[in-house]
């Protein structure tokens, strides 16, 4: 939901065009936004091995949850560079930043299903 939330954040940054003030000003708001999205990621991971780590559970394993850790581990990864050539070639920060996110979900992804 929060890679949802960022990539929401810029649609809207990208879909109107206006002045380049203007265009400064939302690639501003866009970049603090989606800067906000990195530590609702970084709450969501703390909370998440908090409780497992309280509660002492054991990992489950689904052929569902599989499929999605080998499908999100092929396509994040090759998603989180491309949008990252496309914010240098837009000097874009802010799609940089959630070129990042997605970068660092798909790290944090591999690395929680060892």
């Amino acid at each position: 939901m929060i890679e949802v939330l960022a990539a929401g954040i810029l649609v809207w940054r990208l879909r109107d065009s206006g002045s380049l003030e203007e265009e400064s000003k939302k690639e501003k708001k866009a970049l603090l936004l989606v800067g906000l999205t990195f530590f609702l990621l970084a709450g969501y991971v703390v909370f998440e091995a908090g409780s497992a780590l309280l509660q002492q559970q054991a990992a489950e394993t689904s052929w569902v949850g599989i499929a999605l850790a080998v499908a999100s581990l092929v396509v994040m990864p090759v998603l989180g560079l491309s949008k990252r050539k496309v914010a240098l070639q837009m000097g874009s920060r802010a799609l940089e930043a959630d070129a990042w996110e997605t970068l660092i979900c798909a790290y944090l992804f591999l690395h929680t299903k060892k």
